[in-house]
């Protein structure tokens, strides 16, 4: 019996395929059956740095996943990026989008934004839903790029209407305050409760705000990007708490 789910659990974490949602459920697995996963995990993780090694582009990808969220080794940042870098060198997309966040959020490296910003614009992820939520946010607050209001809504609408939550909200307070469109309260209350009702929490607050809807003073558009960066944040972000800033949703 024991042998069987060492075996099943075996093929399981190869089909899982490292995703954010095959993390967590790793993760889980891992606190429910410590006696039978560890090794398991080790086991995995030499294949997959063999694998690395023989220059498959896709198990470089794995092995920094592994080095990131310490899934049979321990974690190593600096490891994780390098893996990371080698897989996106080979023109793997899901490497080359995780690179981008590791120099948007300074994981195993400087925070470089500028060069976040770079990658997320190639066009090879164009189709990445992820990219293009992090690419209207760079442009949203002027993140190693010039703001763009216009471009960051057109982006951010375009991941809400796939469900994306973090992009509904950010559509629903560029419609209150006329960021990049024309102020439309009514379509961003439609924005902000859809999610809030998909679990939300900055737009379960902002539609808690007992005030106008868009208490800030009316600002020249053309005006915007001559602000200073701090109160530029202050009012893009509105009701956003100040330790949200740093440039992660």
């Amino acid at each position: 019996m024991k042998k069987l789910l060492l075996f099943c659990f075996f093929i399981v974490s190869y089909i899982i395929a490292f995703t954010q949602t095959g993390i967590d459920t790793l993760q889980k697995s891992i606190r429910n059956n410590k006696s039978i996963t560890t090794l398991t995990l080790e086991q995995t993780h030499a294949v997959t740095i063999n694998k690395a090694k023989s220059g498959d582009e896709k198990a470089m990808y794995e092995a920094g996943l592994q080095y990131r969220f310490g899934m049979g080794v321990a974690v190593d940042l600096v490891k994780a990026f390098d893996y990371i870098k080698r897989a996106a060198d080979y023109g793997y997309p899901n490497a080359l989008y995780m690179l981008g966040e590791m120099y948007k959020d300074g994981i195993g490296i400087k925070q470089d934004y500028p060069t976040a910003y770079q990658i997320f614009s190639k066009k090879t992820l164009r189709n990445d839903y992820r990219a293009n939520a992090s690419l209207a946010y760079m442009l949203y607050k002027g993140l190693g790029c010039k703001q763009n209001y216009r471009y960051a809504y057109d982006l951010f609408l375009k991941e809400a209407e796939y469900d994306n939550i973090n992009c509904m909200y950010y559509v629903g307070l560029c419609l209150r305050n006329g960021y990049g469109v024309p102020q439309n309260v009514k379509e961003a209350k439609k924005w902000l409760k859809k999610a809030a009702e998909k679990g939300d929490k900055q737009s379960i607050s902002e539609l808690g705000i007992n005030q106008q809807e868009n208490c800030l003073p009316p600002i020249n558009y053309d005006y915007k990007s001559f602000i200073s960066s701090y109160n530029k944040y202050q009012t893009v972000q509105h009701n956003i708490n100040n330790n949200d800033i740093s440039g992660s949703y």
